[in-house]
């Protein structure tokens, strides 16, 4: 009898769900249909609206709409709109789409335009991002002034969240060019302003960021200190992306020291917070790094059974 209730239960959950999705992709037909068939500026309203709803969600024409909302609100001189548009945009092709190529092309499009932006907020994401569309499109020196820029405009915003994360990828941006002193110096600018924020995952990234940055020259020991700390808090707050990430980047310096036991030790709490947060698209690189910590030690059983799934 419990099997059947839950199985009743478990399909009107998910004949629930089907309806709610239902609703909601009728809702956004009908959003799609009233934009057509108006112009103008109420036009701009039901597309500001539409984009919104679907954001940086392709399989709903977001990039499309995301577009012709740019466009419109460019034509009717509604400029903040068009930025703040314009920068999801830019973020989408940059950090969801894996198209920072096209985010670098649309990024100076919008701003050759040389439209005076009077909302100093939008302006700094908009920069923001482009400075990740550059840096993730391969030319990271090209990030590093729009970093800066987006941190000179959060300051006279007064956005310390963006003052903060600009401060932050400006300083991966320095690392990845060698540039280690500025990138240890800018970081330190981002922590004080995440603590005296109190914000603990913008915190935590920053945090990463050093970690990472001891590693590339070499402190193997800074960086696993700053990790032990990063796992503390993020288990806290069941910050399972974080911890993946943080015990997998712990692994490989374990192994680059060839402390294997402790890299494998670190790769199976990685991939037990990757299962307790059902983030299957990590698990493949956590288990052929285990398998190759595990053939290392001459552990072929171990190996075999990470292999075999048991």
């Amino acid at each position: 009898m419990k099997q059947i209730a839950f199985i009743l239960l478990l399909l009107a959950h998910l004949v629930g769900w089907a309806q709610e999705k239902a609703a909601s992709e009728i809702a956004i037909e009908q959003l799609v249909s009233q934009v057509n068939s108006t112009s103008g500026s109420s036009k701009l309203v039901l597309l500001d609206s539409l984009t919104q709803q679907v954001m940086h969600r392709p399989e709903l024409n977001y990039e499309q709409h995301a577009k012709a909302t740019v466009e419109l609100a460019l034509a009717l001189d509604s400029i903040s709109l068009a930025t703040f548009h314009a920068s999801q945009y830019v973020f989408y092709l940059a950090n969801r789409a894996g198209k920072p190529k096209e985010g670098i092309a649309y990024f100076d499009s919008f701003v050759e335009g040389q439209r005076e932006i009077p909302n100093n907020s939008h302006k700094a994401q908009l920069y923001l991002n482009g400075g990740d569309s550059y840096f993730f499109g391969g030319e990271t020196a090209g990030s590093i002034p729009l970093y800066q820029m987006a941190g000179t405009l959060a300051l006279e915003a007064g956005d310390s969240l963006l003052l903060g994360k600009s401060k932050t990828y400006m300083s991966d941006a320095y690392a990845d060019t060698g540039k280690f002193a500025e990138a240890g110096s800018v970081l330190s600018e981002a922590e004080l302003i995440f603590e005296s924020m109190k914000d603990t995952f913008n915190l935590l990234t920053t945090r990463n960021s050093r970690a990472n940055l001891y590693s590339r020259i070499g402190f193997y020991d800074e960086a696993e200190e700053v990790r032990t700390e990063i796992v503390r808090l993020a288990e806290q707050r069941n910050d399972y992306r974080m911890l993946q990430s943080t015990l997998y980047n712990s692994a490989i310096d374990a192994r680059i020291i060839d402390d294997v036991s402790r890299s494998i030790s670190a790769l199976n709490r990685a991939l037990h917070f990757v299962k307790l947060g059902e983030l299957d698209g990590y698990e493949p690189k956590i288990q052929i790094s285990l398998l190759r910590s595990y053939v290392l030690i001459d552990s072929l059983d171990q190996a075999k059974d990470e292999v075999d799934g048991e």
